[in-house]
Formats: structure tokens, sequence, C-alpha cells
């Protein structure tokens, strides 16, 4: 299975993406864009989501154990404090992201 993605910048903040037969449309939250679709922060946060559920479903799955259903809640505080590309050796970051994933069963 191989995953593809493409971008085009619609203007403002907001941005259309294709994932397979999907179209993904991101933007900001009022002041920073105009609020038509999910934040990168939160696409970040559900795949980070569906990957601890599938993976709990799945480690469950072999071990013979039947689930009545997986939730898991997340959040996060969005840092804006520039962006950074390319890679220097050397450079201290100007950013840290920070996760804390906490489970309870």
């Amino acid at each position: 299975m191989t995953a593809s993605t493409g971008a085009a910048f619609m203007g403002g903040q907001r941005d259309e993406a294709r994932a397979g037969r999907f179209t993904l449309v991101s933007d900001e939250p009022v002041p920073l864009g105009t609020d038509t679709g999910a934040s990168l922060l939160e696409y970040e946060l559900q795949a980070l989501a569906s990957c601890y559920t599938v993976t709990i479903a799945m480690a469950a799955a072999r071990r013979g154990i039947e689930l009545e259903s997986v939730q898991l809640e997340l959040s996060a505080m969005p840092l804006l404090c520039g962006l950074r590309t390319g890679v220097v050796s050397g450079c201290k970051p100007i950013c840290r992201a920070n996760w804390r994933v906490c489970s309870a069963m």
C-alpha cells in the first residue's frame, strides 16, 4: 500500500489537499484564517489519535480481546513561533513540540 497526497494553496491560510479519493480542507480559525476547515494541528492530532486507536485495536485482536470501544481525547496548544526550513548542523531549534499521551484502561 502506497500513500500519496498533493496540496493547493487557496488563499489566506486555506489549503486543499488530496489524499487518495478524498479532499482534505485545512484552514486556521479566525483571526489567522477563515475557519473553513480543520486546522493543521487538528489534522495532526487526528492522525496521532487514529494511530493509537488502530494500534490498540490490533494489539487487542492479536490477544483475543474483544473491545467494545476505544476513545482518545487529545488536545494541544499551538506555539506560533515562526517557520524554519532546512537542516543546519549545530543550530538550536526555535520551537519544541511536546506530546503527552495518557491512556487509562
